[in-house]
C-alpha cells in the first residue's frame, strides 16, 4: 500500500473546546475518501490543517511520505502540493474563467488545460467572468483551478453544497471522471450521505473530535 496521507495523533482546540482529539487517519494513493459530520464538527478545520492554512496544537501530518506538519515542521500551503476546492468558489472577479483556472501555474499554455476544461464541461464559458456564470459552473471552475497543477492530493470542502439534484449528479460524474483519468487522491467532506456515496467508497464520521470509519 502506498500512502498519500497519514495523520498521527492530531489535536486542535478553540479555547477550552477540543475540536479534534488524538486523530489518526491514513489514505492510500489514488483513493477517494469522504469525512462526514454535523455542522461545527470540525470537518473544514481538519481540511485547513491538512492544507497548512491552520496550524494544529499537536500531531504529525505526512503527504506522499513527507512530513509537512509536526513539532518542528510546518510547511506552508504552497509547498504541500495540495489542490483545495473551497465550499464557495472564491474566484477572482476581474479575471476570466480561463485566467482563474490558469492562475496557479506559470506556463499559461499548459498542455492539460484543454483536457481539464473538456472533462468539467466549461469550454464554452472560459472567456466569461465569474459574475456571468452559475453556481454549478463556478464549482467546476474551482475544481479545474485546483487540479491544473497536478497536485498529490485534492481536497474538496462540501463539493455538493447549494447544488440542485441534477447538478449534483453531473458534478459527481465529473469528479469520478477526473479520478479515473488522472488517478488523483481525493479527500472530501460533506454532511449528506446520499451525496457522498456518489463518489466515495470509504466514508468516515467526525464526531466529538474523533474520526471513525462508517459501515453503511
Amino acid at each position: 500500500m502506498i500512502e498519500m496521507l497519514r495523520i498521527e495523533k492530531l489535536y486542535m482546540s478553540y479555547g477550552k473546546k477540543r475540536i479534534i482529539k488524538d486523530l489518526n487517519f491514513i489514505m492510500k494513493k489514488g483513493e477517494i475518501t469522504t469525512i462526514m459530520g454535523k455542522s461545527g464538527a470540525g470537518k473544514t478545520t481538519l481540511l485547513k490543517i491538512i492544507a497548512g492554512i491552520k496550524k494544529p496544537d499537536g500531531g504529525n501530518i505526512y503527504i506522499n511520505s513527507e512530513l509537512v506538519e509536526g513539532s518542528k515542521v510546518s510547511k506552508p500551503p504552497y509547498s504541500r502540493n495540495i489542490g483545495f476546492v473551497f465550499q464557495n468558489p472564491a474566484l477572482w472577479p476581474h479575471m476570466t474563467i480561463e485566467e482563474n483556472i490558469k492562475f496557479p501555474i506559470k506556463d499559461k499554455n499548459h498542455k492539460e488545460y484543454q483536457e481539464v476544461i473538456d472533462i468539467l464541461k466549461i469550454k464554452d464559458i472560459q472567456k466569461s467572468y465569474p459574475e456571468e456564470i452559475s453556481g454549478g459552473e463556478g464549482k467546476r471552475v474551482s475544481i479545474a483551478r485546483a487540479i491544473i497543477s497536478n497536485p498529490n492530493l485534492l481536497i474538496m470542502d462540501e463539493p455538493f453544497t447549494n447544488l440542485d439534484e441534477e447538478t449534483k449528479k453531473d458534478t459527481a460524474e465529473m469528479i469520478n471522471k477526473i479520478h479515473k483519468r488522472k488517478g488523483i487522491t481525493i479527500l472530501t467532506v460533506g454532511h449528506i450521505y446520499e451525496d457522498n456515496i456518489m463518489i466515495s467508497k470509504r466514508i468516515f464520521k467526525l464526531e466529538k473530535g474523533v474520526l471513525n470509519e462508517e459501515n453503511y
